[in-house]
């Protein structure tokens, strides 16, 4: 039995990493202590390799990862070599905030293979051809 997650994002993106792995959309809620995010995944196909997806908040003045989740979907739960062919998969995280000081941050995403660690190339163009990037931004965050 396949369950299948509602499809509501408040956001929509169409984020793909090697026309595989698809961000769909997400939701986002922040507050003093974290960054509560819930990630809409979708595999184009189903796939015999698992992924660890990332999401890490960076500083843009140095590039230093000031705060990060990098996990398995679902806490780990939910291997990618799993998925069905053009299912939506929900995703819940949380960032924490503790010691982040005040600024502007990049909210960016990506994937790597499990085993051996190599990243997933995103297409950000669409045309995988023109793959520049292992990581997508998702958003611009501001910690008063």
């Amino acid at each position: 039995e396949i369950l299948v997650s509602p499809f509501d994002p408040r956001q929509k993106v169409s984020l793909c990493w090697e026309g595989a792995l698809c961000l769909r959309g997400y939701d986002l809620e922040k507050n003093h202590a974290r960054l509560d995010l819930v990630l809409y995944w979708q595999s184009k196909t189903a796939s015999d390799e698992s992924y660890v997806r990332y999401v890490h908040l960076i500083d843009p003045q140095d590039g230093h990862v000031v705060t990060q989740s990098d996990a398995i979907p679902r806490d780990w739960a939910y291997p990618t070599d799993i998925w069905e062919a053009d299912e939506i998969v929900t995703d819940h995280l949380s960032l924490p905030l503790d010691g982040v000081p005040p600024g502007s941050y990049e909210l960016n995403v990506g994937w790597y293979t499990f085993a051996g660690g190599r990243p997933l190339m995103a297409c950000p163009t669409g045309d995988c051809r023109e793959q520049q990037t292992d990581s997508q931004l998702l958003t611009t965050i501001m910690i008063p």
